[in-house]
């Protein structure tokens, strides 16, 4: 799993900066990323990248979000990046209600350790415009009511 979400990483970042060649040369000459590129291509150096791994909602919970649609709907997997306070960049991937997180400066991931402390309760793909919606709960009867809250 530790291979896998360090070359999602890595796959993800080129993804995200696209077409824009200046920003992709950065990737591909970054310092910094050269430890990650190496374990994902050798496993070597460290041996082993640490990730982190819990459960931020259960599987089979729907969300609402007015901005997406009008109907609950189950997150099956999204993904993002995050920085510390320090600057650290960190890969956040949520499948099936499985958040993963891999650093991609760092081999162990203790600054991503000390913002769950820091923010407890909390994961950072959470949407304020999304609702988690309670199973049998009729969301026509409160739709307007607590968005209208939420998006404020």
């Amino acid at each position: 799993m530790s291979k896998f979400l360090s070359k999602a990483a890595l796959e993800t970042l080129v993804y995200k900066v696209g077409p824009v060649e200046e920003w992709l040369n950065e990737i591909v000459d970054h310092p910094q990323l050269d430890y990650i590129r190496n374990y994902v291509r050798r496993g070597d150096k460290p041996a082993y990248w640490e990730y982190h791994q819990r459960r931020v909602y259960n599987e089979g919970d729907q969300f609402l979000n007015k901005k997406i649609s009008i109907e609950p709907y189950e997150i099956l997997h999204e993904f993002d990046f995050i920085y510390s306070d320090e600057g650290e960049l960190f890969f956040v991937l949520v499948i099936m209600s499985m958040e993963y997180v891999v650093s991609l400066a760092e081999s162990n991931i203790s600054r991503y350790k000390k913002w769950l402390l820091q923010n407890p309760g909390k994961f950072p793909l959470q949407s304020y415009d999304e609702i988690k919606v309670k199973k049998g709960e009729n969301v026509n009867d409160w739709l307007g009511k607590k968005l209208s809250f939420y998006s404020k």
